[in-house]
């Protein structure tokens, strides 16, 4: 029990140095007046530094890095549950189909899912320290309202080259290029998917706002998305994606009113 206790105190401390660091790099930049993309871009700068470093140190140790054994551990998993599924009475086409389908959607694009869920992490992070450096030093970090939040139209491009790559593969379940190539796009396909759904959560928030959401209301609708996230999370998406050409919200771009 003493060693559980001392085990959990340790990953405590380095939790806390880890990101205690973080926003100690986040609170200079502010200060500095720093626009807030090239914060989150230093972010991730600190977090590849930290992961391939201990990922160098895993090799060392253990012979294998931490996407080697992520992989790993996620394919025995898998193995388990189809395990499972066979002696549950499930036939070999749905096992396989299962498999083709963690393989497709978790483990090809950890890539991407690690720089995901490191995004997210830093943006939370740099929206705290925004507050604090405020309060404490009154310097105001520009950020846009959620409501008001748009990638840019040249990234756009990146998604479309993205789908074309993968498009042969899911569609017809056949290589059109090199695999290194299609795991690249599937992974950027992902990343920016996920980018793209601020933008339509944030088209969304705006017509709530706009047509005069009751505030309750308002959360009850964030609730039901909350609570169907899988089914809506795609729609959502591409509602963000065809703003690039719509401009559903009328608002203004990259210097230039959209009409």
């Amino acid at each position: 029990m003493p060693e559980t206790i001392l085990y959990f105190i340790m990953q405590f401390a380095v939790l806390l140095g880890f990101f205690g660091v973080l926003d100690f790099i986040i609170m200079l930049l502010i200060r500095r007046n720093v626009k807030w993309p090239l914060i989150i871009t230093a972010g991730l700068i600190y977090f590849a530094v930290i992961f391939f470093g201990l990922s160098a140190m895993s090799t060392k140790v253990s012979g294998q890095g931490i996407m080697q054994y992520m992989t790993g551990e996620f394919n025995t998993n898998i193995d388990m549950i189809a395990a499972e599924m066979n002696k549950k009475g499930a036939t070999e086409q749905d096992i396989q189909a299962f498999r083709k389908e963690c393989d497709q959607y978790i483990i090809k694009i950890l890539p991407a899912w690690f720089l995901i869920v490191s995004i997210y992490l830093i943006f939370l992070n740099y929206l705290v320290m925004r507050l604090f450096v405020y309060r404490k030093y009154g310097i105001q970090s520009e950020l846009k309202s959620f409501e008001l939040w748009y990638l840019n139209e040249g990234v756009i491009w990146l998604l479309i080259i993205s789908l074309a790559v993968v498009a042969p593969k899911l569609i017809l379940d056949k290589f059109l290029v090199p695999e290194w190539l299609y795991n690249a796009a599937l992974n950027a396909a992902f990343v920016l998917f996920n980018l793209y759904f601020f933008t339509g959560a944030g088209i969304f928030s705006f017509m709530m706002k706009k047509f005069k959401f009751a505030p309750f209301l308002q959360i009850f609708i964030y609730f039901l998305g909350f609570i169907f996230f899988q089914y809506i999370a795609l729609p959502v998406a591409v509602t963000g994606v065809f703003d690039t050409w719509f401009n559903f919200r009328k608002i203004e771009k990259g210097g230039n009113i959209w009409k």
